[in-house]
């Protein structure tokens, strides 16, 4: 279902589609050779190193994770930590946070506020530098920042491909906390099933608001198949794992309708544009929630 529409104002058509037809887009970690001067370094990484090298080894695991949790197995340790660093690549990455016009008003927005901190530091580094060519170099930065896509792109890729190759203190920290807490699963009882959309899971703080991305004060919220859903809270450390690191246990739980109502419906805050089921009963009831929502 395009979301999209819906939020247009719009009545979006429920179509039967191909998960290749919804979940691929060209070249979008693709190391291009035309990427702006300050990113000349990844021209000399191959091109499809992030597809193949990075996400091709979540890609082959994944599956065989999914299919011990369904046989309500422990994972071994080293899929857990396997599983929940792909779960939270896959947040990081999305394209959710990844508009180029939000993060080239992010970045202008830092760039002014840190910028009379930067012509100090420059005093050391640049002291021939007047302090009105040091506010005219910081304004072309930020001119060549605020018109050009391609500069945002080196920035993501760059920080990408240092983030999953050099192990990155913010992805492991993120890792490290979430695999020491319970992991509960939640199952359908079949009175619904759970949905999910192009940017899957959310975190919900301890207040119950909901964010796209926020691991401190966190419940954070995936869900991984039509009849399961992953739920840690950051407050129930998992002490049996701390003790016996050897495999992560896992705790299932039944989920009701509402229940899993609920957790659909805040997981399509943050789509893109997608939402995806597995059935046409299910995004039927969740178009008819929308209208009422809208109606009232």
């Amino acid at each position: 279902m395009d979301f999209q529409l819906l939020s247009q104002g719009r009545k979006p058509h429920i179509r039967s589609k191909t998960p290749t037809q919804i979940a691929y887009e060209p070249d979008m970690y693709t190391m291009d050779t035309n990427l702006p001067y300050g990113y000349n370094k990844l021209s000399k990484v191959r091109p499809y190193v992030i597809e193949q090298d990075i996400f091709w080894r979540y890609e082959k695991e994944y599956p065989f994770i999914i299919q011990t949790i369904r046989n309500r197995n422990p994972l071994g340790r080293e899929q857990a930590e396997m599983f929940i660093y792909s779960l939270i690549s896959i947040k990081l990455r999305n394209k959710f946070i990844l508009d180029p016009e939000k993060q080239k008003a992010l970045l202008k927005n830092v760039m002014a506020e840190g910028k009379e901190d930067m012509i100090e530091k420059s005093m050391v580094l640049y002291p021939d530098m007047t302090r009105e060519e040091k506010l005219v170099t910081i304004g072309d930065v930020e001119q060549k920042i605020g018109n050009s896509d391609e500069f945002v792109k080196g920035a993501n890729l760059s920080a990408l491909l240092e983030r999953e190759t050099g192990k990155r203190a913010i992805i492991m920290d993120i890792a490290t906390k979430l695999i020491n807490c319970q992991w509960k699963i939640i199952e359908s009882d079949f009175s619904t099933l759970f949905i999910t959309t192009d940017n899957p899971g959310y975190c919900l703080d301890s207040q119950s608001q909901p964010y796209n991305t926020k691991f401190d004060d966190c419940t954070f919220v995936f869900p991984l198949t039509p009849m399961l859903c992953l739920i840690i809270s950051d407050k129930a450390n998992d002490f049996a794992y701390q003790q016996n690191p050897t495999y992560k246990p896992l705790i299932y739980q039944p989920g009701n309708a509402e229940l899993i109502t609920a957790i659909n419906n805040t997981g399509t805050r943050f789509c893109n544009r997608y939402i995806l089921s597995q059935t046409k009963q299910t995004l039927n009831s969740m178009l008819a929630f929308f209208s009422l929502l809208k109606a009232t």
